[in-house]
Order: C-alpha cells, then structure tokens, then sequence
C-alpha cells in the first residue's frame, strides 16, 4: 500500500515577465530561468549584475497531481521540507498557509481537499527583495546587506567575500503527500549521558487530557479518547547482531511522555581521533488497543558534552571542550557553500 507520493520533480514556474517555464523541484527560480534560455549563465564573468530583478518578482509554481483513492479524506499530510523564503500556499484554490522562514519545514493537513483526479498545488512565491524593503533597519549596521539580518535565510545569499550578490529564491526542499496515522508518534528525543543514562521523550500528535481555557476550565471535544494507548520503548545493542538490551512500555498521559533507562557497561561514543563511535538503536511504538499503529526509530550514542568556560586568571577566561570527561582539542576547516543555489545542491557534489 503506498503511504507516500514524492511531488518532486517537474513543475510549471509563471511570472508575468518570463511567461510560462518549466522548473524543478526541489531547484531555484533562477536556475530554472537559465536551464530555459531566458537568462545567461549567472555564474559566468559579471553576468549576475543583469540578474537583480528575479528576486524583485513574484512567482507561482505549478504542480497538478492524482490522489490514490485509499487518500481521501483521510489523514493525509502534505509537506514542504524547505521554501526560500515567502510565500503563500494553495491547494485546489484554498490557502493552506503562508511561509517565511527557509529554514522550516511546513506540514498540512489536506485528506479533505484532495480529489481522485487534477489537484491543482500552488506555491506564490513573494519577491525576497520587496519583502525586505518592509523592515525598519533604523540603528542596525551589517556588512554585504542590513536588512538581511531579519529575515529568516542562508545570509549568503546577499553576496559575500567569496560569493557574487545572487539571491537564491524558490522551492528549496522536497514535496510529498504522507498518509499517516490519526494518532502518531512526532518526534523522539534521546538525551544520554556517559553514565549509561538513557531518557527517551516521545512527543505526540494528540493529549488525552482536555486543553483548559483561561479560567482553568477543560475545553469539551479538546482531549482525545484513550483506547488503552501506550508507549513500547526498545533499545537495541549497538553491535552487529542488534540484540535487545532494554525494553519498557508506559501508559500514554498526555502529548508528551518520557521514559528512562540504566544501561549497564555502555559503549561510549568519542571523536574522530579519540576512540570509536558507538551507535546504539531504538524503536518508539505507539499502540492502540493492542496494535501498533505509529513508530519511530533511529540511533544515539552515550556520550557527555561540557563546554567549560572557567576562569584562568584575572583577564583570562578559558574555553575548552570535554566530552565524556576528556578535554578535546576542537580543529576543523571553514568550508562555504558549494552553491550561491541551495536547491541545486546533489548529495555527490
């Protein structure tokens, strides 16, 4: 049964000045512009002074999709892993929301507004520029831009020391419908220290205890019915074989829940330099009336992290960092973006 339609690849990109052009997603506007003929090469010599107006323009990006029927009017989600930067969101002529910071994820629900055949997505983009006009910059000083230092984007996008002034713009990230389950899993945190302790925080999508108004007073129709709810928490080893080594369930109280463990002779996780890099597993299961219908895995290593900075003497302050007891001599590189275009980045560049 599919669970999820990947909406990546190709779109439609209209702006009144270049007319209709074909785009990809996850990609850039000015990317798409060049790919298309209707700009020369922005990284070619000075050609990207020519370029200023794309992000002085609105666009709409285009995408027309079929539902499975198992999909309708369902719980269906349908998520944007990252926008550059403002916009608005339709589907089927509805507003779904609006965006204004790249660097967030943005989910709707829309199983009631989708239809067998033609679903019409929307994404109008809203010139980054023009935007930005709008911000009181009064007192504040930058370098390369001002006003870039309020608005929610890769900030070198505004030009830098080893970059031209381009303006990444456009549907940075990828686009999917997701059926999920009505009750699910969101989110599981794991904070372990080098002590063997484990504590796993699993954050749901729904409380069974009412939401109070201001007075103290529960919301009706705010909680959501119990059926025996409960959390299954599974540690794996981080050796070959995976064998369980802890295992512990715990009733569901409310929207967010934690459960603790005390592994005995913990494998630490150290740098690269220092020892291995241990990864123990884990399985969060949400069940319902016996049955498992959410979950989420991943890996976490034992590990603790202390930034010290104590005093040296009396005009010197220490800044050292000791990880699992061991003061680490921190070393590393600067590496810029490979690309003025985040959208256009490929895993083996």
């Amino acid at each position: 049964m599919i669970d999820t339609i990947n909406l990546n690849g190709k779109w439609i990109l209209e702006n009144d000045r270049t007319g209709a052009t074909e785009a990809t997603v996850p990609g850039d506007i000015t990317n798409d512009l060049y790919r298309a003929g209707k700009i020369t090469d922005p990284y070619f010599g000075l050609n990207h002074r020519q370029i200023g107006w794309i992000p002085r323009e609105d666009f709409i990006y285009k995408k027309v999709f079929d539902a499975p029927k198992d999909f309708l009017g369902g719980e269906v989600l349908l998520e944007f892993d990252g926008i550059d930067v403002f916009s608005e969101i339709y589907l089927n002529g509805e507003l779904l929301g609006k965006t204004e910071n790249m660097f967030l994820k943005y989910t709707f629900s829309v199983g009631n507004m989708l239809k067998p055949k033609g679903n019409q997505l929307e994404v109008r983009m809203k010139s980054t520029l023009n935007e930005m006009d709008k911000f009181d910059c009064a007192g504040y000083m930058s370098i390369f831009n001002v006003p870039r230092v309020f608005v929610r984007k890769a900030q070198c996008h505004f030009g830098w020391d080893w970059a031209p002034d381009i303006c990444g713009y456009g549907i940075w990230g990828d686009v999917r419908l997701k059926k999920v389950a009505k009750k699910r899993l969101l989110n599981v945190q794991v904070i372990a220290d080098d002590k063997g302790n484990a504590t796993f925080l699993a954050t749901l999508n729904y409380s069974i205890r009412a939401t109070v108004d201001i007075l103290g007073k529960a919301i009706d129709g705010s909680a959501t019915k119990c059926n025996g709810d409960k959390l299954i928490f599974t540690v794996y080893d981080c050796g070959t074989d995976g064998a369980i080594i802890a295992e512990g369930e715990t009733a569901v109280t409310g929207r967010k829940n934690f459960r603790n463990f005390k592994i005995k002779d913990c494998e630490l996780w150290w740098p690269n330099g220092y020892g291995e890099h241990p990864l123990y597993g884990y399985k969060v299961r949400l069940c319902e009336n016996g049955e498992e219908i959410s979950s989420v895995c991943g890996k976490f290593g034992f590990r603790k992290v202390e930034l010290l900075t104590e005093p040296i003497d009396a005009e010197l302050m220490g800044y050292k960092i000791r990880i699992n007891g061991k003061d680490i001599f921190v070393k590393g590189s600067n590496w810029v973006p490979i690309e003025c275009f985040t959208g256009t980045v490929k895993t083996e560049k």
